[in-house]
């Protein structure tokens, strides 16, 4: 049976991730729009209650992996010195996006754009509620009113893949989360966005396990630092993509500037040692202003 991934399959400017999302128990405040969608879309398709006021907090593996990592597919450690290398990038990381945080949480609407690239684990299996298979690439345009707290209270998402046929909308208002395309609705708590693609998150997990590192690099003319996470599996694992996987790179490209991410990429490691582009979300637009247009608030109005 086909996973229906009725979601709108972005990210908001939390960017995330080439990384598969396993759902667990607990409370969610920091997360993001289509993290949202994902999780309550599918319970609701599995029968389960549609009432809940908050959305399970994600836990974030390798591109691929199922569950509960195994002895097949657990990666492997590094040694103390590179932990400790994790530990001071991992600081200039917080320092960075921090500046990011503290504008974006101060309040009132911002509007973002995304360019995004996927290609699903199994991609046999990837298909949206009405059948079709999901998108390998579309253009996401979010509007979001956050309080003064910093939390996302308001929020527009519209898809354009090029089709009306797998485009998605969805809006979040008055505690309420509902895809407009598909017609379902639940309940849901305002939220953090997190404005890192899920970097710390993930890489403060896995900061045992994962080889971090850090350079100055320029992005379409502009300064950024690239963080690099790279981890490497015990032996290469078979995720139904026509070839085994023996670990999984993510790069996030951060301004200089600003903190904001402006492209997120992820590859998977062959067996070979060649590399292959799974995942890419290319921040085009981030910028705060007065109001969504007025074919954008109509969705809101509602």
């Amino acid at each position: 049976m086909k996973r229906k991934a009725f979601v709108l399959y972005g990210i908001v400017i939390a960017g995330v991730t080439l990384l598969m999302i396993q759902v667990k128990s607990g409370s969610a405040n920091n997360t993001n729009f289509m993290e949202l969608l994902l999780s309550q879309t599918n319970s609701l398709q599995t029968g389960q209650s549609s009432q809940a006021s908050t959305v399970p907090p994600v836990t974030i593996f390798s591109e691929g992996m199922e569950g509960v990592p195994t002895e097949e597919n657990i990666v492997t450690s590094i040694n103390f010195e590179q932990v400790k290398k994790n530990e001071a990038i991992l600081e200039s990381a917080r320092t960075l996006i921090e500046k990011a945080n503290t504008v974006y949480r101060s309040g009132g609407w911002w509007h973002s754009t995304f360019q995004n690239y996927l290609i699903p684990s199994n991609p046999e299996d990837a298909s949206l509620p009405n059948g079709l298979p999901m998108p390998t690439e579309w253009k996401e345009d979010h509007w979001a009113l956050v309080d003064k707290n910093g939390f996302v209270i308001e929020e527009v998402s519209i898809q354009d893949t090029s089709s009306p046929e797998t485009a998605q909308i969805g809006i979040f208002k008055d505690g309420i989360m509902t895809n407009v395309t598909f017609e379902i609705t639940w309940k849901q708590e305002p939220y953090i966005a997190p404005l890192d693609g899920g970097f710390l998150a993930v890489a403060e997990t896995d900061q045992n396990m994962a080889v971090l590192d850090a350079k100055e690099d320029m992005l379409n003319e502009a300064p950024v630092t690239v963080y690099t996470s790279t981890t490497t599996s015990a032996k290469p694992i078979d995720f139904q993509k026509g070839y085994l996987v023996a670990g999984g790179i993510n790069k996030y490209y951060f301004s200089k500037d600003t903190g904001f991410l402006l492209l997120f990429e992820h590859y998977d490691v062959l067996a070979d040692g060649q590399t292959q582009l799974t995942q890419r979300i290319a921040t085009l637009v981030v910028e705060k202003v007065s109001e969504p247009p007025i074919d954008v608030l109509k969705y809101l109005d509602r």
